[in-house]
């Protein structure tokens, strides 16, 4: 086994020293998902040690490390999507999964390593999604109360969410410099979003007012407005929602709490608008948004 290993490592030396070309295909897939993530992932993707990383060496390397690319046929990828969820695993992650296995091999053919994705031919699960958890005004007043007799720190955290939309990291990088009392905005740096794309959110005055009590608290002389560790601040939220007897809620629930409520309010336009989601649908929409019309939208919350 060492000595396999050690004569692939020399001819692969040789063939770049000589410039010696590999027959398309002929890469074992556990190579080539090393050079994957060498040069793709590393580069593009901050979490890619708890995405790609993970995927790579935990399920997809054990499956099909030791089969020349060209050799991985949609049969092969069928009967992988087989043995996974005989194994237990739900649908929805094994599309996850098979995400991931097609994108490997997209990467392959533009890098001249492959020249056919066996993805292509491989049917994913249908999934019906499941419909996603709010909170009533009752739960969220449980919420609280069960928050303040405990995690009473964690009550502003959930009720700016509540009023922004924000997702839990962008709440927990916001720093004052990026925030304006003035303007009632909030930015949020592309880095701290998960699209990677920079938004400037519009504060309410419940928000607002959330703020100014935090900085008139001697909040300003801190770098961060919230600051929280995420596995602390998840920690408190399921402890106080065992408390309120609260099921499937987490910090993501006063995501789609903030969404919904903007719907019921009558700005069901403006919903998605305001949380900065990024899509060809949405991106029409803003054509027709202005200030004083998200404003409006964000102050029915208030």
């Amino acid at each position: 086994m060492a000595n396999d290993a050690l004569r692939e490592i020399v001819k692969r030396e040789f063939d770049a020293t000589y410039n010696i070309k590999q027959e398309i295909g002929n890469m074992k897939f556990s190579d080539f998902a090393q050079k994957y993530l060498e040069n793709y992932s590393m580069v593009n993707k901050p979490s890619w040690r708890k995405t790609d990383y993970l995927y790579i060496n935990s399920i997809f390397i054990p499956y099909f490390g030791k089969y020349r690319l060209k050799d991985i046929t949609p049969v092969m990828c069928e009967k992988f999507k087989k043995a996974r969820m005989d194994s237990g695993v739900q649908k929805n992650s094994i599309n996850i999964e098979l995400h991931y296995i097609k994108k490997i091999f997209k990467q392959a053919i533009k890098w001249g390593d492959a020249d056919t994705n066996p993805m292509n031919d491989v049917e994913f699960f249908k999934v019906i999604p499941k419909e996603k958890k709010t909170l009533t005004k009752e739960q969220e007043q449980r919420l609280l109360k069960a928050l303040e007799k405990e995690d009473s720190w964690m009550c502003p955290l959930v009720v700016f969410g509540l009023h922004t939309g924000l997702r839990r990291k962008e709440m927990l990088e916001l720093s004052w410099k990026n925030v304006s009392i003035e303007k009632a905005t909030a930015y949020i740096p592309a880095e701290s979003r998960k699209n990677k794309r920079p938004q400037i959110v519009l504060l309410n005055s419940i928000a607002l007012k959330l703020l100014k009590e935090m900085q008139a608290n001697n909040g300003n002389g801190k770098d961060l407005v919230f600051g929280f560790n995420e596995s602390t601040v998840e920690k408190a939220m399921a402890k106080a929602c065992k408390s309120a007897n609260l099921k499937d809620v987490s910090m993501h629930t006063l995501r789609h709490t903030h969404a919904s409520r903007l719907e019921e309010n009558g700005y069901s336009e403006f919903a998605t608008a305001a949380l900065g989601h990024s899509s060809r649908q949405i991106t029409k929409g803003y054509i027709h948004f202005n200030e004083k019309f998200l404003r409006e939208a964000q102050e029915s919350l208030a």
